[in-house]
């Protein structure tokens, strides 16, 4: 039995994913109009975190991956992602590859939202790689990159992710390389 989830933060990215849920299969990518994605939820650890907003504005899109995943997982990432302790979850409809799909995500509750917290250097350089790493618009990538940060002084959790960045960036130099032989 599977559930479709729709990442659009640090989960967009199938390797930090896929350390979280080994089951994550990615069915492809969609953009949700009136939508934007903001660094506003106030994390426990001092930094803000991605949450996905809904918006009047038309010309507000935000976009997303959306990847299956076994349901006996989802209580792991339901605790990874503080459900119920900052994160509420949603259920949205999307469209992707020409099909509606009931997909859920996460996003911030009211009582754990502070526009005016940075990200950490780490937590951001994960999004946008997952963001570039779906090939999402060149201006939205550019708009998130633009979201200032804060340096974590956690040096344990900056080794930590930073092990998983290096992670990201092989898997995306893998990618890039041109099949041997040819």
């Amino acid at each position: 039995m599977t559930r479709f989830y729709l990442a659009y933060g640090s989960n967009l990215h199938p390797v930090r994913l896929n350390e979280r849920v080994p089951s994550a299969r990615l069915i492809g990518t969609t953009r949700l109009d009136r939508h934007r994605v903001a660094f506003i939820k106030r994390s426990h650890d001092g930094s803000s975190k991605c949450s996905l907003v809904f918006t009047d504005e038309a010309d507000h899109a935000a976009y997303a991956a959306v990847y299956e995943m076994a349901v006996k997982e989802k209580p792991v990432l339901d605790a990874i992602e503080g459900l119920g302790a900052g994160y509420e979850e949603r259920g949205l409809r999307v469209s992707v590859n020409r099909e509606r799909l009931a997909v859920f995500t996460y996003v911030a509750a009211a009582t754990h939202t502070e526009p005016d917290l940075a990200p950490y250097d780490w937590y951001h350089t994960l999004v946008t790689a997952g963001a570039d790493h779906h090939g999402f618009p060149a201006e939205y990538v550019e708009a998130l990159t633009a979201v200032p940060t804060q340096s974590d002084r956690d040096l344990e959790r900056r080794a930590r992710n930073e092990y998983l960045l290096a992670k990201v960036r092989d898997f995306a130099d893998k990618k890039n390389q041109a099949p041997s032989g040819a």
